[in-house]
């Protein structure tokens, strides 16, 4: 496979944020982003799981210099619904690999994810565009997955 990815970058320091058994639909998805937004709150990865009933899993990544407020703001998203969940993990460490020509590539994926796996690196989570994949790691093997990344992909 021709290398489409140019670029792998790393942040450390980095929460996840997991709301379990939240309303499905709009209206809560609004409510929160509207709160987080509110709050001053700069989010990144956001994934939800397939809406298949009255709830979702919903989960994103913040820098952990926002954790006091997450908390805070989860508590009160808690109270207004007594069925979520929230789970908060700092800890993290997010890596993105980054091309322009990366949607006209198949195997990317595969790729990251055996470079990974060779160095028995668990991923916590995934997003993906047309130009990057971010992965999420623990921090401890933030480092041991940028590097394995960068051998892969031949990045210096």
């Amino acid at each position: 496979m021709k290398n489409c990815v140019t670029k792998i970058s790393m942040a450390e320091n980095v929460s996840l944020v997991n709301f379990e058994k939240a309303p499905a639909g709009i209206d809560f998805l609004s409510r929160l982003f509207t709160a987080v937004e509110q709050e001053g709150i700069n989010i990144d990865m956001i994934s939800q799981s397939t809406i298949m009933g009255d709830y979702v899993s919903l989960s994103f990544s913040v820098d952990s210099d926002y954790l006091g407020k997450i908390m805070t703001l989860a508590k009160r998203i808690r109270d207004n619904h007594p069925t979520l969940k929230p789970i908060i993990k700092s800890g993290n460490a997010k890596i993105w690999l980054y091309g322009d020509d990366m949607a006209d590539y198949v195997g990317v994926a595969a790729q990251a994810f055996r470079a990974l796996k060779e160095k028995n690196i668990d991923v916590i989570m995934i997003t993906t565009s047309e130009v990057d994949v971010s992965l999420l790691v623990d921090d401890e093997a933030g480092e041991d997955a940028l590097n394995a990344l960068k051998e892969s992909f031949e990045i210096k």
